[in-house]
């Protein structure tokens, strides 16, 4: 699962991919924070294990999350109202016209954009969230966890050969590391004074210098979930 949490810390929403039963795949699940009582189930459009990322949008109790539509074959932008608690629905959904699950979601500091990364094809899709237009970002390999920086001047990729920083909108990639992985990355997250970043795959932590674009440190083990302390000082991390 992925997990968003609003910015007045009263819900959180989880993405529930893959998973056995007696667990429901391809749903989102609500949580009242202050209650720390599960309120409400919500089915992704696909039904076919497609939800990763989502991320919330910065002052609202709404979250976006990549998708698929009923037939599985197209990518939408799915917007969650998080406040209708045991019934919850969908107010809204953009339509792309290519195939190919989302997977990692990032959301703009200010909430005037996200992007959605694709582990299925060469393109990532980026949606501007108050007029809903949405734009392709080519790619030239398949991408994973993303994170915008703070300062909204450009975001991060974990793409297929390696870390990528680039400007927000599109444009010309900067390759931060370049490996070639045969891991899987997970997720990313960037220091709120953007001097470096942390990222998880399925083999290891890397740490990079986003002052240099150059990578700081290899740790061990592997993990699946990163997030990054307000004081810059200290990343957070779940085991994979």
């Amino acid at each position: 699962s992925y997990i968003a949490i609003t910015s007045d810390s009263t819900i959180a929403v989880a993405a529930n991919g893959p998973m056995t039963l007696p667990f429901s795949s391809d749903t989102f699940s609500l949580i009242n924070t202050s209650a720390d009582t599960f309120t409400g189930l919500i089915a992704g459009n696909c039904g076919g294990n497609t939800l990763y990322g989502l991320a919330a949008i910065p002052g609202q109790h709404i979250a976006v999350a990549g998708d698929l539509t009923p037939d599985c074959l197209y990518t939408v932008f799915d917007y969650i109202n998080l406040d209708t608690a045991l019934v919850p629905t969908y107010v809204g959904g953009v339509s792309m016209t290519y195939s190919g699950g989302g997977y990692g979601m990032a959301m703009s500091p200010d909430g005037s954009s996200a992007i959605s990364t694709n582990e299925t094809g060469n393109y990532m899709a980026g949606i501007g969230v108050a007029g809903g237009s949405v734009t392709s970002l080519q790619m030239n390999q398949y991408t994973y966890a993303a994170a915008i920086l703070p300062d909204n001047s450009g975001m991060l990729v974990c793409a297929y050969n390696g870390l990528l920083r680039l400007p927000l909108g599109g444009g010309s990639a900067v390759t931060v590391i370049s490996t070639g992985w045969n891991s899987y990355v997970q997720s990313i997250a960037i220091s709120p004074d953007s001097k470096w970043a942390v990222f998880c795959t399925s083999t290891n932590v890397e740490v990079e210098d986003l002052t240099s674009n150059k990578p700081l440190t290899a740790l061990g083990p592997a993990c699946k979930n990163v997030a990054i302390t307000p004081n810059s000082k200290v990343a957070l991390m779940t085991e994979a």
